[in-house]
C-alpha cells in the first residue's frame, strides 16, 4: 500500500474468480452485498499503481544506478553511483518486487475484464486522483534517491564500535535513516572525538624501577 499499490484489497480477486467471471458478475447483480464489495475493489483499483510499485523497485536495481554512472551525464556523482550498484548487485529485493508486480499484473488482467463487464471503472485511465497520488509517489521517490546518493558519499571508515560502513548502508537502504544517523554521529562525533568504550583510563599498577634494578 506504501508503495502505490492497495494489494489488500485488489490482489487475488481476479485470480479467484478465474474461468468463473460470467457466473460472478450475475451474482454481482443479484447481490447488493458482492456488488457493494466489488465497488470497493474498483475504488482501491483507481488509487493503485503498478508502474508506480515498479518506480520503487528500480531503487534497488543495481544496472539503475549504473546505467546512470555509465552516461557520463553526473560525473560528479559517479563514485556514489557505482557505490550504488556494487552495493545493491546482491541485494533480492528488486528482484522480489519485480517478480511480485508480475504476479499482481497477471491477476490485474482478470480483474479489470471483471469491472469491465460490471461497468465499474478499474483506473486503467488514471483519473486526477491518481495523478496527483503519482506526483506525491515522485516526490517521495526523489527523496529516497537523494537519501541513498548521500549515505554513498558518507567517507569510508574502519570498523569500529562493532559499526562498520556496509551496516550504515543497509540501514540507509531499508530507509530505517534514523539509526543509520545514529551510527553515524558515533564514528564522526560534531567535536571531533570518537566516543569509545575501551578502558584507557585504568588506573595504572606498574611502577618503573629505580636505575639498576633487574
Amino acid at each position: 500500500q506504501q508503495l502505490g499499490y492497495v494489494a489488500h484489497i485488489v490482489s487475488g480477486v481476479g485470480a479467484a474468480v478465474g474461468d468463473e467471471r460470467d457466473s460472478f458478475v450475475e451474482m454481482c447483480q443479484h447481490s447488493d452485498r458482492v456488488k457493494r464489495f466489488m465497488v470497493m475493489v474498483a475504488y482501491a483499483k483507481r488509487l493503485s499503481s503498478l508502474n508506480t510499485l515498479s518506480a520503487y523497485a528500480r531503487l534497488f536495481d543495481p544496472g539503475y544506478w549504473v546505467s546512470r554512472a555509465y552516461s557520463g551525464v553526473e560525473e560528479d556523482r559517479s563514485p556514489s553511483l557505482r557505490k550504488l550498484g556494487r552495493l545493491l548487485n546482491s541485494d533480492p529485493r528488486h528482484e522480489s518486487i519485480m517478480r511480485l508486480v508480475h504476479h499482481l499484473r497477471e491477476d490485474a488482467i482478470d480483474l479489470h475484464g471483471m469491472l469491465d463487464q460490471l461497468s465499474l471503472k478499474s483506473g486503467k485511465m488514471p483519473d486526477d486522483s491518481r495523478l496527483e497520488l503519482d506526483l506525491l509517489h515522485a516526490i517521495r521517490i526523489a527523496l529516497m534517491e537523494h537519501i541513498f546518493l548521500l549515505a554513498a558519499q558518507v567517507p569510508e571508515f574502519a570498523p569500529r564500535h562493532d559499526i562498520a560502513p556496509d551496516q550504515v548502508m543497509a540501514l540507509v537502504l531499508s530507509m530505517d535513516v534514523p539509526d543509520a544517523v545514529s551510527l553515524l554521529k558515533e564514528v564522526f562525533p560534531a567535536d571531533g572525538v570518537a566516543s569509545s568504550d575501551a578502558p584507557f583510563n585504568e588506573e595504572a599498577t606498574y611502577m618503573p624501577g629505580k636505575p639498576g634494578d633487574t
